[in-house]
């Protein structure tokens, strides 16, 4: 299933966004233990299927019937059900319910369909049931980074997601999250299959400013929440870096290097071997990562190669800056047989909300571009049928004139014209006298 921006899909997004959505249902795995579950827009289902892991029973619905059918494929447990429902008319029976999660999902919808979705979850919940939500505050995800996201129709500031929930739950218990930065100190010594995901066992009266806003609503006093405190750093993950090599018949993806590309905060480095026993090489193509939009800075390079981008966008302070997934930087080798390419630099990996920041700019900009070119085109076809209207008016009087010409000639050489010359000068001399009279 493919990553379009609305909906978090696993294995295709990574960073802080994979982070942020897991965080959430790991964080909740308490509150949902022996409960039957309603996770409402639960995207292609990795959610669901988590909550599954605990829950005694779990309705996964979802308005996108592809999600839907990738998620019965995807996830098959005896106490999973998924349906292809709006939010709007919940298929599932009154009272029913103990938790319904909904992350992500109000700000989709408008006032109207928002007001529906509460009204339905008041529905289907127990009378002591308990609804987890999560929405991005407004002035912190929006408004101060000038951010809009086009799936958004109607976004929350604190205190209006705050009044919203309360107008039905008589509690309400509101958490932010968002990323931190903290200096991590811990023995070299650990076990290689760590955990992913921690609870935080002493809380600290610091400010939190995280721009997602989660609540936890009951019509029963709420315990227990501070299970739902967490950390969950950025996941590890195996990056991996493309070489193509022309050898003389083009470039061909199907016999492409990989090698691991290695990045400790903005440093990277990677290297491609032996590329010596490959034949005579002419140039090559490197991808630095596939799938990605990146900034990336190449510091260190071998002296017999010219590196060219190929699909940048420009260039900002040091860095080479991408619009495009997959980058591509040509190389050409100006010197000695190349035996092995290792290339250093500074790289970001930007994530969705930077990109579609990038291109919804990008986009602009070549709209605005179009819209000028359209009017100077407009001008254009203006001056040219203007011209075209000139050159017949023109050509029209040329021919006059060189009818008029012909005819003349043709009288001043004409016999009557030889004739009557005699009485033209007789009345051309009398017109002068009556002019001095």
């Amino acid at each position: 299933m493919d990553f379009t921006g609305e909906r978090y899909v696993p294995n295709k997004v990574f960073g802080e966004i994979e982070v942020e959505h897991k965080q959430r249902y790991h964080a909740i795995l308490d509150l949902v233990k022996n409960k039957k579950v309603l996770d409402a827009a639960c995207g292609e289902g990795y959610g669901t299927n988590l909550i599954s892991q605990r829950a005694e029973f779990v309705w996964g619905i979802d308005i996108s019937e592809d999600s839907i059918q990738w998620a019965n494929e995807a996830y098959h447990s005896t106490n999973i059900e998924f349906k292809v429902s709006d939010i709007k008319s919940l298929p599932i029976s009154d009272h029913s319910v103990d938790v319904v999660v909904s992350f992500e999902t109000i700000e989709h919808v408008d006032e109207q369909a928002q007001k529906k979705f509460l009204s339905e979850i008041k529905r289907v919940l127990k009378h002591d049931g308990i609804l987890i939500m999560s929405t991005p505050d407004k002035r912190l995800y929006s408004d101060v980074v000038g951010f809009t996201n086009k799936f958004h129709i109607k976004e929350f500031y604190d205190h209006e997601f705050q009044n919203f929930l309360e107008s039905d739950f008589k509690y309400t218990h509101m958490f932010r999250q968002g990323f931190k930065t903290f200096s991590h100190l811990a023995s070299c010594h650990t076990e290689k299959n760590q955990a992913t995901y921690y609870r935080l066992d002493d809380l600290y009266d610091t400010l939190n400013t995280g721009k997602y806003l989660i609540a936890v609503c009951s019509d029963k006093q709420l315990i227990n929440l501070e299970k739902i405190n967490s950390i969950m750093p950025l996941a590890k993950r195996k990056l991996m870096s493309k070489l193509l090599i022309d050898t003389g018949e083009g470039f061909n993806s199907e016999s492409a290097l990989s090698a691991e590309l290695y990045i400790e905060g903005r440093e990277f480095s990677v290297t491609f071997e032996a590329l010596d026993k490959l034949g005579t090489i002419k140039s090559l193509k490197w991808i630095p990562l596939e799938g990605e939009m990146i900034n990336i800075n190449i510091l260190k390079y071998p002296p017999n190669i010219q590196m060219i981008s190929l699909n940048s966008f420009g260039h900002r302070e040091s860095f080479t800056e991408f619009q495009v997934m997959d980058p591509e930087f040509l190389i050409n080798i100006t010197g000695d047989t190349l035996k092995k390419l290792s290339l250093k630099g500074h790289i970001e990996i930007l994530n969705s909300e930077s990109i579609f920041q990038k291109l919804n700019t990008r986009i602009e900009g070549l709209q605005s571009e179009i819209e000028n070119l359209q009017s100077i085109l407009q001008d254009h076809e203006q001056l040219k049928e203007h011209l075209e209207f000139t050159k017949k008016e023109r050509d029209n009087a040329l021919a006059v004139n060189q009818n008029i010409r012909i005819e003349n000639s043709i009288l001043r050489n004409s016999t009557s014209w030889r004739i009557t010359k005699p009485l033209r000068m007789i009345s051309t001399a009398l017109k002068r006298k009556k002019n001095k009279m």
